[in-house]
């Protein structure tokens, strides 16, 4: 009965809570992408995650810029603009280029950031919902980097679509990125 019931029946029953529960997969996280327990903050999905990075992103004030692609999810074109209304921030998009390989990738980003220098935050869809195209990750995250600009990856998509090897690829820190959802 504690198992299939409501929230509320489940957690009002003397046995070990939900928290107490998913306490060791919680513990086991930052170890198997490779970054301190400090670093890591668990969320009920993707889209929750991408929105509290995005909302409360620390380094933008007014007149700075954020920087978003064509293939770039839906949901987080719409979120990654919303710094516009409530702190000044300007919403810059862009198109990826076709045919999209990994040079012209580049080079519309590296383009997209010479164009506008105030550019401080770059939404990156790992994997596109829209058409599947894989973006060169590490590539525009150090090229960000060298333009003063963060990237927040929205790896979602990524997992279960690209191979992944928990003890090696899915190391985070090899995008090169701060911060991922």
């Amino acid at each position: 009965m504690n198992r299939n019931n409501a929230l509320f029946l489940r957690s009002a029953l003397p046995a070990p809570t939900r928290d107490e529960r998913l306490q060791p997969a919680t513990d086991a996280v930052p170890s198997l992408i490779g970054a301190r327990a400090d670093e890591v903050a668990l969320c009920g999905g993707g889209t929750e995650a991408l929105y509290g990075l995005i909302v409360n992103y620390w380094r933008l004030s007014a007149r700075d810029a954020v920087l978003m692609a064509d293939v770039d999810y839906d949901e987080m074109q719409h979120v990654i603009a919303y710094p516009d209304g409530s702190r000044g921030v300007r919403p810059v998009r862009m198109t990826v280029p076709e045919p999209s390989t990994k040079a012209n990738i580049l080079g519309a980003y590296e383009a997209a950031l010479k164009q506008n220098p105030r550019i401080k935050l770059i939404m990156l869809t790992q994997v596109s919902n829209r058409n599947g195209l894989v973006m060169p990750g590490r590539e525009i995250a150090d090229m960000a980097r060298r333009h003063g600009a963060d990237v927040i990856l929205d790896s979602a998509k990524a997992v279960g679509l690209l191979p992944v090897d928990s003890r090696r690829e899915i190391r985070f820190r090899d995008c090169h990125c701060r911060l991922y959802g």
